[in-house]
């Protein structure tokens, strides 16, 4: 039987590294397990963090029990063992993608704050758990844990930003009810982040299409705050519920030519629906700058369709402005 071999000339870790690169496309299942199974005993932070993620590459679902021993061990001194939760996380993220319903190492990993010496950070040391803390969260509302909503909400107040996007994305995962009114809540008392407010507005339009639509789409209109109408215009593109380019349609009109007129061209073209492409074509044909210019921008995100890319170049002849509009064409499509 064909086995991953160390290269004899590296040192330990290197082996051991060699030896879990190997295991990605090993040929014999057990050959494969065995040696991520090693690794995963290894001392060696980054040699775990490898092996978990070829574990669930690979669908590997036996290696549940190392796995999990694995995280324990790296509980033990954790700011020793494993800097950073690289190997924690990576695990996490594993058990999760593998369908393990690992309650106890998502809940030590929901829970667990590591601080570490920082350089720039206040008195020096920083929490470098909060990833960690996220992807717990998400895990957690994966493997369905019926204790996991009152947990998942107080980590919305998490001191760290990844906690908190964590957070309000597994409160989308779990998809119960009362879930509704702790994310409203969030979105009007504000975050620091756009990321974690996006989050919030992508768990009520799963949780909740139509009435968040409308929710959302008045803090676009209303919101006396411009990055949160323009978080409010992305995540309405994001969610491509049913109604979302009339909403952003609407909100195009009403917006000017400042900064939010152009995110909500950002919004439709991520929609990918029909009637958002056909109005950005007709921005486009209409010549009108700067919003034809903003359109093509927003067009460029597909620029690797063929079929678009012709499309934008006929709109872009039919221009009243053609030779300006050219000149963004070939720097937004010309990658």
């Amino acid at each position: 039987m064909k086995r991953a071999r160390r290269p004899k000339s590296a040192g330990p870790l290197e082996g051991v590294l060699a030896a879990v690169a190997a295991a990605a496309s090993e040929p014999s299942p057990e050959a494969a397990r065995a040696a991520l199974a090693q690794a995963l005993a290894d001392p060696s932070q980054h040699a775990a963090a490898r092996a978990a993620a070829v574990a669930s590459e690979r669908g590997f679902t036996e290696l549940e029990e190392e796995l999990c021993a694995a995280f324990s061990r790296f509980m033990n001194e954790p700011a020793e063992s494993d800097p950073n939760c690289t190997a924690k996380a990576a695990i996490v993220v594993a058990l999760s993608a593998l369908e393990r319903p690992a309650w106890e190492v998502f809940q030590r990993g929901l829970e667990h704050v590591q601080i570490e010496p920082s350089y720039g950070a206040p008195g020096g040391k920083a929490d470098t758990a909060g990833g960690l803390r996220g992807s717990s969260a998400v895990a957690l509302a994966k493997s369905r844990d019926p204790g996991a909503l009152h947990a998942l909400i107080e980590r919305l107040v998490d001191p760290e930003r990844a906690a908190r996007v964590g957070a309000a994305q597994a409160l989308g995962v779990l998809g119960v009810r009362e879930s509704i009114g702790v994310l409203r809540l969030k979105a009007l008392t504000g975050d620091d982040e756009p990321e974690v407010l996006s989050e919030c507005f992508l768990s009520l339009l799963a949780i909740d299409p139509g009435p968040s639509l409308a929710f959302v789409s008045g803090l676009l209109t209303a919101s006396p705050d411009p990055s949160l109408q323009e978080t409010a215009a992305l995540a309405i593109g994001q969610s491509r519920v049913a109604g979302a380019f009339e909403v952003l349609d609407r909100a195009r009109s009403s917006a000017g030519k400042g900064d939010l007129a152009r995110v909500i061209l950002v919004a439709m073209a991520i929609l990918r629906q029909p009637a958002a492409t056909e109005r950005l074509l007709g921005i486009v044909r209409a010549g009108e700058l700067p919003a034809a210019g903003h359109a093509l921008a927003a067009l460029a995100a597909f620029r690797g369709d063929p079929q678009l890319r012709a499309r934008v170049q006929a709109a872009v002849e039919e221009a009243g402005a053609p030779r300006r509009l050219a000149e963004i064409l070939q720097r937004e499509f010309s990658s």
